[in-house]
């Protein structure tokens, strides 16, 4: 995979991807960030989307483990709480890569 890359040279480039394996991650991404939930929150929250019990199951087990990803990660956002500690921790982390950014 080619990394995307824009005429910014201080641009960010977000992508979400599900499947990230760490080998993935070396050819196509400098930082990468996961996204925590439970099990349990992942369920809910498929089920609120139309997805079965089953089917959600099914499709979390599809994935790379969470604490698979967690291992490769550098930053790790818990998102079991509010919005607004979510978006603190995104802000956070935006702002961290930013700085780095700035430094290299």
């Amino acid at each position: 995979m080619e990394k995307i890359r824009s005429e910014d040279p201080n641009a960010i480039i977000i992508k979400d991807v599900p499947l990230l394996t760490a080998e993935i991650k070396q050819t196509l991404v400098d930082k990468a960030v996961v996204v925590y939930a439970t099990e349990e929150n992942q369920i809910r929250r498929l089920k609120d989307r139309g997805f079965t019990g089953e089917e959600a199951r099914r499709r979390i087990g599809a994935h790379v483990s969470i604490d698979e990803k967690m291992k490769f990660a550098d930053f790790v956002i818990y998102n079991d709480g509010s919005i607004e500690e979510t978006r603190r921790q995104v802000e956070k982390i935006y702002d961290q890569i930013l700085l780095e950014e700035r430094h290299v």
